[in-house]
């Protein structure tokens, strides 16, 4: 667990910037090296765990990071400290909407349930459910989408995020 005790607003901007911008190299990377892959799937079928793995691994430093942070909030509420989180929600935003509209993970996504239909790939129905809710979810994050649509729906996730939090911050100062 984090040293919550030690933890302070003062950590919480420079410390998402430097997890984002990691993740984002790492995101990144992952997409290069996936468009790579998929460009020769008729040769050698992209496996699961050329996306899975990785992704799993880079979404997991950025959610933990970020849910220390809530949970920080949720333990001590300062102004100082909602007021950091409100300055870094929209790259953690951000960051989830790149990863959410990549074209590359999309398309890796959609080789490997090619592959399985094909034979090419085995999956346990485990993987085959994650590979389809993955395909679907970008989907459903936008990664069809181009230009000004796409710039909308971003627009509007982020003020989606800004909203809510809002909304739990009015009721925590009702409550207090």
């Amino acid at each position: 667990f984090p040293p919550y005790k030690e933890l302070g607003a003062e950590f919480v901007v420079p410390g998402m910037e430097e997890v984002l911008k990691r993740g984002t190299a790492a995101l990144e990377a992952l997409e290069k090296d996936l468009e790579a892959k998929v460009a020769k799937n008729a040769e050698t079928a992209v496996q699961y765990e050329d996306v899975a793995l990785p992704l799993e691994a880079l979404s997991d430093r950025v959610d933990r990071v970020w849910s220390s942070v809530r949970h920080l909030k949720s333990l001590v509420e300062t102004e100082e400290l909602r007021n950091a989180i409100e300055a870094v929600q929209p790259k953690v935003v951000e960051f989830g909407l790149k990863a959410g509209q990549s074209k590359a993970l999309y398309s890796a996504w959609a080789a490997v349930l090619e592959n399985e239909v094909s034979g090419r790939v085995q999956l346990s129905p485990s993987q085959k459910r994650i590979c389809e809710s993955e395909h679907r979810d970008a989907k459903l994050s936008g990664v069809a989408l181009e230009g000004e649509e796409k710039a909308r729906f971003n627009e509007l996730a982020k003020k989606l995020t800004e909203l809510s939090t809002k909304f739990s911050n009015n009721v925590l100062d009702c409550t207090k």
